[in-house]
Parts: structure tokens; C-alpha cells; sequence
């Protein structure tokens, strides 16, 4: 239908303006509305859908830069910024530490104490050898195909959803051979497990985006 090629169009003109280009560290998500506080909230293929169609209307319901007035944009207020409190609690807790990581305390003063050889030596020797206790790395990257913002969408046979979401041949064999049956099985695959099973960059790359368009985002 004529309408759903607009849509379609449309869809692919938001995906391309609004492609995130933090790294999966710092970003859950490959697409994000990004607001002039520079705060990012993520879009899923149901966020593009309902801008898509509401671009339709007309420019005072929708252009490429605002998205409309609907409940899976509440978040984000008439200045762009983000209503910290209409957003989901997952959100709210990744913009809390984002804002303290660029924010950090100012540290206390220094006051340097001068002390003499006879008290150093007597503290060294009361105190015996020091024992240095070993430092853990503590890893905080997200490693999982499904976005930590999202849930699993409708479950589907895994060729029905390599088809839907184009993903080609090659990634459904290798799917297959690791025998992927549905494709509600894949919020449980990582990163590293998909380069374990042979995916290339790339491949990767497109899975990501179809499991993104797949998936929800989370909503109050």
C-alpha cells in the first residue's frame, strides 16, 4: 500500500538521522533520540514505527527532529530533554550513574604532614611487613545480543525470523548449527558466544539491529 511505502521511507530516514554513535559501553542501544542535554533515550522499531506515522500528518505532528506527542515518547518534554520520572526504572538508574560519572565530587583538601626518622622508623617496625591485597577487575560492559532496555518479542521460528528481519543465508545456517529453533532462545546469547560460534563482525552488526527491531523497550 501506498501508505506503508511512506512509512517504510520515513522509518529509514529516522533510522539513518538518529543511528547513535556512542559505543555499546557507554550506549545500550544503536538508535537514540538525543536530546539537547545531550541525554540519550533509546528508540526501538516500535518508537520508528508510531514517529514514522505520525510524520505523515504533517509537520505540526512530526518532522525528523521531534518525535510526536505519544505515550512512547512521554519521557521526553516540549524542550527535548528528558522527565526523569516518566522514564522506565532501568533508564532512570543508567541516566543516574551516567550524570555522577561526568559529575564526580570534588575531592577533599590535602594536608601534608611532616614526620620525623624516629617516628617512621618506630610505625615500620610496630606495624610489621605489609601484606598488599590483590585488585579484582570488575567487568561492567553489557555483553548480551538483547539490549539491556528491552524485552523479547513475539517468539517465532528462527527461519521466520532470519526472513522477516533479512538476515540472509549464512546467518540462519549458523543459527541452525547451533541449533536455534525459536527465536525467543536468542535473548539468552552473547556477544562473545556468537563470535565463539563463528559470526563475523558484520553478521553481528545485523544481528544486533534485527534483535533490537525484534524487542521492546521498556515502558512505564
Amino acid at each position: 500500500l501506498p501508505g506503508n511505502i511512506r512509512v517504510n521511507k520515513n522509518i529509514q530516514l529516522l533510522r539513518d538521522v538518529w543511528l547513535c554513535k556512542k559505543p555499546d559501553s557507554a550506549c545500550p542501544s544503536t538508535h537514540c533520540y538525543v536530546m539537547t542535554s545531550d541525554e540519550h533515550f533509546p528508540l526501538s522499531h516500535e518508537h520508528f514505527n508510531c514517529w514514522a506515522a505520525a510524520m505523515l500528518k504533517g509537520t505540526e505532528h512530526a518532522t525528523i527532529t521531534k518525535p510526536p506527542n505519544h505515550r512512547l515518547f512521554d519521557a521526553v518534554d516540549t524542550r527535548g530533554n528528558i522527565t526523569q520520572e516518566k522514564l522506565s526504572p532501568v533508564l532512570q538508574r543508567r541516566l543516574a550513574l551516567k550524570s555522577k560519572n561526568n559529575h564526580p565530587q570534588a575531592s577533599s583538601p590535602v594536608i601534608n604532614v611532616t614526620l620525623g626518622n624516629d617516628i617512621l622508623g618506630f610505625a615500620h617496625t610496630s606495624m610489621g611487613p605489609q601484606v598488599q591485597m590483590p585488585q579484582h577487575k570488575i567487568e561492567t560492559t553489557n555483553d548480551s545480543l538483547l539490549p539491556m532496555t528491552h524485552v523479547p518479542g513475539e517468539d517465532m521460528t528462527i527461519t521466520d525470523f532470519c526472513t522477516r528481519y533479512d538476515l540472509g543465508d549464512t546467518i540462519l545456517k549458523k543459527l541452525q548449527d547451533n541449533s536455534f529453533r525459536k527465536a525467543r532462545p536468542l535473548r539468552f546469547l552473547t556477544i562473545s558466544a556468537l563470535k565463539e560460534m563463528g559470526f563475523v563482525h558484520g553478521e553481528i552488526a545485523e544481528l544486533r539491529d534485527a534483535v533490537e527491531q525484534w524487542s521492546t523497550l521498556v515502558c512505564n
